[in-house]
């Protein structure tokens, strides 16, 4: 949750969201259900959910930044 939002991996925290979902999932329809399994896949899922959105929210506000950093390097060559 500390890391900084530059650092973590997009295909990283699709596969966490991704993993907590299905596992949730099949956390209800086993007999009997099983809370447990449930709780920990379903914050498995939140979690990854909220790590994708602090990258995102990151790349967006440093698009602009990047694109400079781009042009000045193209324009020196």
């Amino acid at each position: 949750m500390q890391r900084p939002a530059e650092l973590i991996s997009y295909p990283q925290q699709i596969a966490i969201t991704a993993t907590g979902l299905i596992w949730s999932r099949f956390s209800t329809q086993i007999v009997p259900v099983n809370y447990n399994l449930l709780a920990v896949n379903a914050f498995m899922a939140v979690t990854g959910l909220y790590q994708l959105q602090r990258k995102i929210r990151w790349d967006m506000e440093h698009k602009e930044e990047a694109q400079a950093a781009a042009a000045a390097v193209e324009k020196a060559a």
